[in-house]
């Protein structure tokens, strides 16, 4: 129960601020102005770079005056995710724990120390917790495949979760390899068991490509497009060093993660029968979100070095962060021992479990130290994220503020933000600026802000005047 509650009050608290702390940004405007308002059908037959097409499709569902009353609500489809990423990070901390017999009152804090540890697994992670895109959704989805992923759940439940993750987010696909590598090991070197792997990694991907044979043209286009093809490794290492944001450790924080949940699941593997393993999953759990990672550092640079698709974007890898610690958390409990340890390798073992616990804690520190700041002083060109994606501060209750006939212009990539308010302002008895940006160019403005102190640059701003004889001045953060 005192978990349960946990989880919805930090859920509620995310909630809280995407909808009063966080912006709305660019790319989230311009796939519902774009894509998702035209409907379910255009969003999943017509693909460009920002449509996430399980995310868009969701959103398209949304009631189009709901998303007029208020603009934020367009994020409704990535607040239920949230709740179900953070219910799933407490059902796999929660699954050791299972088979211990009794559960010793100082362990009682270590369920909601690993969730929070997860839940500020790194700054990009928040960020996207917060921001309305399908990286979240790509990732949970992802989560949820790999907890399904045992023999007391019907395989079809996992494989068609897997299927909707990449449709949510294109490149958890090159997470397939390393979940196929632990389906193999898992199911041992029989050739019977190798078909059962084979046939059902097959349907995954025929169901996949079904899914995306629609957006084919769109997606050849786009391949075409990206073609700026890095150093081979400079990606990998790049976000090895980058993905948490205690930067200095990040690299052998990350490398011991993954060697540590697939060791433990071979040193399982080997000491365990199949019936022990059934019943004890968070070996496997650890080892498919290690393979997951691995997996999908290789095939980004796969694709590189054959000159296919470029690397993709940091913030495609904010899984990275979150799988590392739930894989790095699962290790530490299969280490922990029951009960008073014995000798010296049940002292060992228990050293090493609370050694990861702290590191992985203080990790969390760090996120909430680095990311919270500027995220509730409203500096949020400052938060230590990939891209910020242009967040303009535009609410209703700030158009509500504005003395009427105020004239507003929002230009650049403000544009797209602004949009979804225009029937706010006309409803509030602003006046919206009628030219282009050529034409914005010729008007008298000034940079002293109209509220706020950091100018967010001219592509991304909202500037007001009272009349026409005044100059411009930006919304400030």
């Amino acid at each position: 129960m005192r978990k349960r509650l946990w989880i919805l009050v930090v859920w509620l608290a995310f909630v809280y601020s995407s909808f009063a702390r966080m912006p709305l940004t660019y790319d989230e405007t311009w796939n519902y102005n774009e894509t998702a308002v035209h409907g379910p059908f255009y969003a999943l037959t017509n693909y460009n770079f920002n449509n996430h097409v399980l995310y868009t499709w969701l959103t398209s569902l949304l009631p189009h005056d709901l998303v007029t009353r208020n603009p934020f609500f367009m994020r409704i489809p990535n607040w239920i995710t949230i709740l179900g990423a953070f219910t799933l990070i407490g059902l796999f901390f929660e699954t050791p724990f299972r088979s211990w017999k009794a559960l010793p009152r100082a362990a009682g804090w270590l369920p909601l120390l690993l969730f929070t540890s997860a839940v500020f697994a790194s700054s990009e992670l928040i960020f996207f917790s917060l921001v309305g895109r399908g990286y979240l959704m790509g990732c949970t989805l992802g989560l949820a495949a790999v907890y399904f992923r045992r023999p007391r759940f019907n395989a079809w439940f996992s494989d068609v979760l897997l299927v909707l993750a990449s449709y949510a987010m294109f490149t958890v696909s090159y997470t397939w390899p390393g979940l196929l590598l632990v389906d193999l090991v898992e199911q041992g070197a029989s050739l019977e068991a190798v078909k059962r792997v084979v046939v059902r990694w097959t349907r995954s991907t025929l169901l996949l490509a079904l899914l995306y044979a629609p957006l084919v043209t769109g997606m050849r286009k786009m391949v075409r497009d990206y073609q700026l093809f890095k150093p081979t490794w400079q990606y990998t290492l790049r976000m090895f060093h980058a993905a948490y944001d205690w930067h200095w450790i990040s690299l052998p924080l990350l490398t011991g993660i993954l060697a540590a949940g697939i060791g433990t699941y071979l040193i399982a593997r080997w000491n365990q029968p199949a019936d022990v393993r059934a019943e004890r999953p968070a070996p496997l759990f650890a080892a498919y979100l290690s393979c997951a990672v691995l997996s999908y550092f290789a095939v980004v640079e796969v694709v590189n070095i054959f000159q296919i698709v470029e690397p993709p974007y940091e913030r495609n890898a904010m899984f990275v962060s979150l799988y590392g610690i739930l894989a790095a958390g699962l290790s530490a409990l299969v280490w922990l021992p029951e009960g008073r340890p014995k000798g010296v390798t049940g002292v060992a073992r228990l050293v090493a479990a609370i050694a990861a616990f702290a590191v992985i804690s203080v990790n969390a520190v760090v996120t909430a130290g680095t990311m919270l700041p500027p995220l509730w002083a409203g500096m949020y060109y400052r938060l230590p994220v990939s891209m910020v994606d242009c967040p303009l501060p535009i609410t209703n209750r700030f158009l509500n503020s504005l003395p009427q006939g105020t004239e507003v212009f929002c230009g650049g990539f403000a544009g797209e933000v602004c949009w979804p308010f225009r029937p706010n302002m006309a409803k509030d008895g602003l006046k919206i600026y009628p030219g282009n940006d050529d034409n914005f160019e010729r008007e008298r403005r000034i940079d002293d802000c109209w509220s706020g102190t950091e100018f967010g640059g001219r592509g991304c701003s909202l500037y007001v005047r009272r009349t026409a004889t005044d100059p411009f001045q930006p919304l400030c953060y």
